[in-house]
């Protein structure tokens, strides 16, 4: 039960209009995902997968959502 409750606050919180828009205006569109997860440690795996979407995806706002559900599903964010 707790497992799906924290499946659908991440849906929730991925889904979030306000959080997309300002990720997807950063000037650092990583470390905006990052703060807005509280993730302050990644490791260098995590950030080269996200550095690899920003520059495989041009639209800013499909940018910010893909940066923010890997955020979600990485290993760091599973610890906190």
């Amino acid at each position: 039960m707790a497992k799906t409750s924290v499946a659908i606050s991440v849906l929730e919180l991925a889904n979030q209009k306000s959080i997309i828009k300002q990720i997807a205006r950063a000037v650092d569109p990583i470390q905006e995902t990052l703060n807005q997860l509280s993730l302050v440690l990644i490791s260098d795996q995590t950030r080269n997968q996200l550095q690899t979407v920003t520059q495989q995806i041009s639209d800013r706002y499909d940018q910010a959502r893909l940066l923010l559900s890997l955020a979600l599903a990485s290993p760091e964010f599973a610890l906190t």
